[in-house]
């Protein structure tokens, strides 16, 4: 799903032979930029407040709209005619109604001089968007792990975990082809729209209050966030290194210059314009001890740790006490080393790790210091300079300077064996692969094929795709992907493999395999061989709603289906 709202339109005015007149909206086919709209309004509820009551219309509408109705018709002869109302009414969306991502676009009619009603355009059926929201969910589920209802962290500290893995988590789009929160949370790649928008959906579910704000003059939106009543702006976008540069960032590098400042301070923070729709005031945290790192911060057992750069130290934030002194030094070559700190700090959810210029360290709480873990073979020239965790493995960048460039490299590190997309492939007997017949059954989703391999026949075996093409070792596993052992010069045999609900064959059980499932069973869709096998997790030889609901709950977290 590519969801294309863009919030800039091109007014027209048509006069028609009944004296109505039809504002129309219109998306531009070809962006070379983020497309904002002209924010005239500011505030919706203040504008519609002066005609209707704002709150009970706001719910009609939004009723309306997640009932995919087409047309939404205003208070007869109440709301005058005028590009306020029109802007007024996209305002309201964006800022109430911003989880409705799939809403595309409006045409706003008048006669007589009043709106009478808005024309809606989606940009997917209600079939696509029940697929589409469990994905969102899910994505923002794995954002606010430990966050969403963590009562030991204060709005600052959620305001800050959110900002940070949203952009450690999300690209910028210089396709220019994604722009909300959907794109940004489940596809990983926006413009500023969908940075503003995930945050801002984030922000709902953990109770924090936020609009919208924009300029014309700068192209650009971001956050409006409330502490304690006062505002405060919040510009992911912006801190997140992918924006500006045209390619991909650093792993785990996060600015917090864009981070809780007052209007002044995001001025001197390079956003010089001078049409916000919002002007926070308050100075409060426009020089505060975030913004001397550059490495996320992460949560482990209710306690949040970061990086001080201009320190070189592993501080705790609760107290600012310094666990470890890690300054180092990153070299440019010969006698010569790059100005700054380049070191990284990620969690495994047991552990705190962190990387320095040639090596990843384990902190160890007990005693009080970092114990290396993993030391790369390096040229000489190259550091560590970007690190993230993912599915049991530290993940190091390599490059021979801080400014990323096609000659970074990747290695990765085994540190949890316990991670739980690994479970069932340490203790669970299902882990282990089962030969039957044509097919190998028991693997799990999410399982790489060294992984596949190690357990079965040592080197002995490869797996290929449907196509015939040898995998890598650090590829998942798929339906329908094939073992081959290897007698000498020889094949001994092939299993093609089954994978408990990746319906789909694409390694991994999401909200489009029990969908799948569900047109099985209503007859619109067929099933044959391992994906067949695939979606029979009840093993009775028939595709039903058993079988569907067992696979959407283990999406949703509620059911193993390898245990």
């Amino acid at each position: 799903m590519k969801n294309t709202k863009i919030l800039y339109f091109l007014l027209t005015l048509v006069v028609l032979l009944s004296s109505s007149t039809s504002i129309v909206s219109k998306a531009k086919e070809s962006l070379e930029a983020d497309d904002i709209y002209k924010d005239v309004v500011g505030n919706p509820k203040e504008f519609y407040e002066q005609y209707i009551d704002y709150e009970l219309f706001e719910k009609q509408v939004r009723e309306s709209l997640e009932n995919f109705e087409e047309v939404i018709y205003f208070p007869k002869n109440t709301i005058p005619y005028s590009d306020e109302a029109f802007y007024a009414f996209w305002d309201m969306l964006d800022d109430e109604m911003s989880d409705l991502y799939y809403v595309s676009g409006s045409n706003i009619n008048s006669s007589n001089g009043y709106l009478t009603y808005a024309k809606i355009t989606y940009s997917a059926t209600p079939d696509e968007v029940e697929v589409y929201n469990v994905t969102l969910e899910s994505a923002m589920k794995n954002i606010l792990l430990g966050i969403e209802g963590n009562d030991s962290l204060s709005d600052v500290e959620k305001l800050l975990l959110i900002h940070d893995r949203l952009a450690v988590l999300c690209q910028y789009d210089y396709t220019f082809s994604n722009y909300d929160a959907y794109d940004a949370l489940v596809y990983k790649t926006s413009v500023c729209q969908g940075y503003a928008e995930a945050y801002s959906l984030l922000l709902d579910k953990v109770g924090i209050k936020n609009e919208l704000c924009s300029s014309s003059q700068l192209n650009h939106a971001w956050n409006i966030v409330y502490l304690d009543g006062k505002p405060y702006h919040v510009d992911v976008t912006w801190d997140d290194p992918s924006w500006g540069g045209g390619k991909e960032a650093v792993l785990g590098y996060v600015r917090h210059t864009n981070f809780l400042r007052s209007t002044e301070g995001i001025i001197e923070a390079e956003h010089t314009a001078n049409d916000f729709n919002s002007t926070p005031s308050d100075t409060t945290y426009d020089n505060y001890f975030w913004q001397n790192s550059e490495s996320a911060f992460v949560l482990l057992n209710d306690e949040i740790y970061y990086i001080d750069e201009s320190e070189g130290a592993l501080v705790r934030y609760s107290d600012g006490a310094v666990l470890a002194s890690i300054d180092d030094t990153w070299t440019a070559g010969g006698y010569s080393y790059w100005v700054g700190h380049y070191g990284k700090l990620v969690t495994d959810g047991e552990n705190l790790y962190y990387s320095l210029s040639s090596g990843v360290y384990k902190y160890n709480f007990e005693k009080g210091k970092g114990e290396l873990v993993y030391s790369p073979s390096l040229n000489g020239v190259e550091s560590i300079y970007g690190l993230s965790y993912e599915n049991g493995y530290i993940i190091c960048q390599i490059n021979e300077s801080p400014n990323i460039s096609s000659s970074s490299r990747y290695e990765k590190i085994l540190v949890s064996a316990k991670d739980e997309k690994r479970d069932s492939i340490v203790v669970n007997e299902n882990a282990f692969v089962l030969l039957d017949g044509e097919y190998a059954k028991g693997v799990p989703c999410n399982t790489t094929v060294s992984e596949v391999l190690e357990q079965i026949y040592n080197g002995n075996a490869v797996i290929s795709d449907k196509l015939g093409r040898v995998l890598p070792l650090d590829d998942l596993c798929k339906t329908g992907d094939k073992i081959t052992l290897v007698d000498g010069a020889s094949i001994a045999s092939q299993y093609e493999i089954v994978i408990l609900g990746d319906v789909d064959g694409n390694g991994v059980v999401d909200a489009t395999d029990y969908m799948r499932i569900k047109s099985v069973f209503l007859g619109n869709y067929s099933l044959e061989g391992s994906n067949k096998l695939a979606a029979d997790v009840t093993a009775d030889d028939r595709i039903d709603t058993t079988d569907y609901l067992r696979i959407k709950s283990f999406f949703l977290g509620t059911f193993d289906l390898y245990a």
